[in-house]
């Protein structure tokens, strides 16, 4: 990797992790927290009433940027390992696909369980749901691939299958909001990987030529 391309991601990292703290941190300002709200605070109710927008942006924001759990923690590691290897653009690919495609699914089930007078899918009909764990989880499973196919066997299985009990464990135990932001956590994973099988690998470093006579 060239010092360019290093110093790009290294800013395209950064900015990755401070843009959406920043707008965490803004919406509990007095002066910019309507706004803000107006354009991530997403939940069914308002993306069935014609406020599409929110869909994209909610997962622009930090939901609690006074507070990292381990949860986010982890994501954010990994999503950091994954920019650096390959870079931002796909990053960025994996993130949006794993966060508008499970809230996009989650959105059908809900409203299915609301045509059938569901009073869970009723509650979960008003709650909103913004945050970028889910676009992280879709980094990490694009991760789990990625350093399967670069023979970091031992990081591919550990990553899997702590973040996958993690998300199981949660499916078991926590509340309903919980067991939801679980539930979308596994499905952007799924996404993720999915995303990376298909996407031809990056090619391997050039080797460097040996000029005859240089030691090696």
């Amino acid at each position: 990797m060239t010092t360019e391309a290093a110093a790009t991601r290294a800013g395209a990292l950064l900015g990755a992790v401070v843009f959406p703290y920043a707008v965490g941190r803004a919406e509990m300002t007095r002066h910019y927290h309507r706004t803000i709200v107006a354009l991530t605070r997403y939940s069914p109710e308002r993306f069935t009433h014609g406020a599409l927008w929110t869909l994209p942006l909610s997962g622009l924001v930090v939901a609690r940027p006074t507070r990292v759990g381990p949860k986010l923690g982890v994501l954010l590691v990994a999503a950091a390992v994954y920019l650096i290897w390959v870079g931002p653009v796909r990053a960025a690919i994996r993130f949006a696909a794993g966060h508008v495609v499970p809230t996009v699914l989650t959105l059908v089930a809900i409203l299915v369980a609301g045509a059938v007078a569901s009073p869970v899918g009723r509650h979960l009909y008003h709650m909103t749901d913004t945050g970028i764990s889910a676009g992280l989880a879709a980094i990490a499973g694009a991760l789990v691939v990625l350093a399967w196919r670069r023979d970091r066997h031992v990081l591919a299985v550990a990553l899997a299958s702590g973040l996958v009990t993690y998300f199981a464990y949660g499916l078991a135990t926590e509340r309903l909001m919980g067991v939801l932001a679980d539930a979308e956590h596994l499905l952007a994973m799924g996404v993720g990987a999915v995303l990376e099988l298909r996407w031809p690998a990056p090619p391997p470093a050039p080797a460097v030529p040996v000029v005859a006579g240089e030691p090696r």
